[in-house]
């Protein structure tokens, strides 16, 4: 699916206003997307950790059987200047889960739409505005009812939320390149901003790797020792 050519992603920032979801989690390492008056960030992490492995230019690495996070924020006014709340827009939020260079992508609105993992509608994302402090969103699913949450969407501006790649289909033990895209779209159908990130996830090293490494030290160890006992000592 070709990108957008309003993109302008930028790497390793910070998203408007915070993090808001859960308690404890720090701002930045997003690749972002600031278009007429929508900001759309994407980021992933090594699961209950603030490490990104970011590369500055919207990759992010990690080692085969390391569970990770992918994080998303929708700030549908940034600038608090257009006056738009989240249900203004319609999202896409494509997930490629094919490992290889190809791309197979599960694609769905997580504002508006359903969670094809868990068809839920009443989601539990962080909700909140330009003003929300961090870990303070709106995020108690447990008592919204589906007037609730289309009244917070309708009166607020951001919705953020973090995921385990699992959840899915991506086996954090499979090596290969994941590519995630979010999107937002005008009342028209316009693209209106798009921002994408990779994950690489490597394969880990055999073991043979490493004895071949250390036979191949072995020389010059025992070399430097030799010249130890043949230097005179003062």
């Amino acid at each position: 699916m070709a990108l957008s050519t309003q993109a302008a992603i930028q790497y390793d920032q910070n998203v408007t206003p915070d993090i808001i979801f859960g308690t404890g989690n720090a701002n930045g390492h997003f690749a972002t997307d600031q278009e007429n008056g929508v900001e759309l960030g994407l980021r992933a992490k090594v699961r209950y950790q603030e490490t990104y492995n970011s590369n500055g230019a919207g990759t992010y690495t990690f080692q085969a059987g390391t569970a990770w996070n992918f994080e998303w924020s929708i700030n549908s006014d940034y600038s608090g200047t257009v006056g738009h709340d989240l249900n203004y827009y319609t999202y896409a939020l494509r997930i490629d889960t094919d490992p290889t260079a190809g791309t197979s992508f599960t694609t769905f609105d997580p504002v508006n739409g359903v969670n094809p993992g868990n068809g839920m509608v009443l989601w539990d994302h962080g909700i909140g505005n330009n003003s929300t402090a961090n870990g303070a969103g709106d995020d108690d699913v447990a008592t919204r009812t589906a007037s609730d949450y289309a009244t917070l969407i309708a009166q607020n501006n951001v919705a953020q939320n973090s995921w385990r790649q699992i959840w899915f289909g991506i086996d954090a033990n499979t090596p290969g390149t994941y590519t995630f895209q979010l999107e937002a779209f005008s009342p028209t159908g316009a693209p209106a901003a798009l921002t994408e990130m990779t994950v690489d996830v490597l394969p880990v090293p055999e073991p043979a790797t490493y004895v071949a490494g250390m036979l191949l030290l072995l020389p010059f160890g025992f070399s430097a020792v030799r010249r130890l006992r043949r230097t005179p000592i003062a």
